[in-house]
């Protein structure tokens, strides 16, 4: 991965990015955590993880425009950086050690680079479009498990959604014919563990840009597969919405139907 970093810019100051904000996160110096909206919490450090990052994207490409959790919008560009400065805010303020920084660049509205950073363990996940997916420098690869009832699925949902026919379905369906399920803050996070074999797939409803931009390239580029609930996989589709991540056998045998 060296040489890929030596000759991809992007990918390089996106990893310097993300690396000089992660020491705020580290830090962990902040006045308490507010409700932006029911059951969703925002901290000082999201905006300071988020600006600092811009800061460091802006010095090199004055040119590029941002979408951030925290911020929004900013600018107007084909070139376009989205960040999640932390993508499981809630169990970064329970001291829980599953949240993660979220960093995508998009070109045309085309995913090329996405870095997912987990604070807790120094552990950096990096793709670039058409060049594999990396953990540390080292190249990964989902699990080769073809058998649901010997895979383990990581799962997320807001609290709107516990309600929602479609993820009962969906979650019913995992609890009957797999080994287990797992439910994590960062969506980012355990896209990553998707990516890398730690989960055997994955699944959300209701992400945002900055959510997956970064995540379901990753994954991708480790040989997976992402999709909607009902198997539909297109670019746009893949920046927002619901989102299955796992190998190509597995995702043939997951056959819950989507309610309309």
């Amino acid at each position: 991965m060296e040489q890929l970093v030596r000759e991809n810019k992007p990918l390089r100051v996106g990893l310097e990015a993300v690396d000089n904000a992660a020491t705020i996160h580290q830090e962990r110096e902040w006045d308490g955590a507010e409700l932006k909206s029911p059951q969703q919490l925002v901290t000082e450090i999201d905006f300071r993880i988020e600006q600092r990052i811009k800061e460091r994207l802006s010095a090199e490409f004055p040119t590029h425009a941002f979408v951030g959790e925290e911020e929004g919008s900013e600018g107007a560009s084909e070139s376009v950086w989205y960040i999640d400065p932390i993508d499981g805010t809630t169990d970064f303020v329970y001291d829980l050690p599953h949240s993660s920084i979220s960093l995508a660049y998009v070109v045309d509205g085309v995913r090329t680079v996405g870095i997912v950073h987990h604070p807790e363990s120094d552990t950096t996940y990096a793709a670039v479009a058409g060049e594999g997916a990396y953990r540390n420098g080292d190249q990964i690869s989902v699990s080769d498990e073809t058998d649901l009832s010997r895979s383990l699925f990581g799962i997320g949902f807001s609290q709107n959604d516990v309600n929602s026919q479609t993820l009962r379905t969906a979650f019913e369906f995992l609890i009957d014919e797999t080994l287990g399920v797992r439910r994590y803050g960062s969506a980012a996070l355990q896209l990553c563990y998707a990516a890398d074999g730690t989960f055997d797939g994955f699944l959300h409803r209701n992400l945002g840009s900055w959510d997956v931009a970064a995540g379901t390239l990753i994954v991708e580029e480790a040989g997976g597969v992402v999709t909607d609930f009902a198997g539909n996989s297109t670019e746009e589709q893949l920046f927002e919405g619901d989102v299955v991540a796992t190998n190509e056998q597995l995702r043939d045998r997951m056959e819950f139907v989507t309610p309309s």
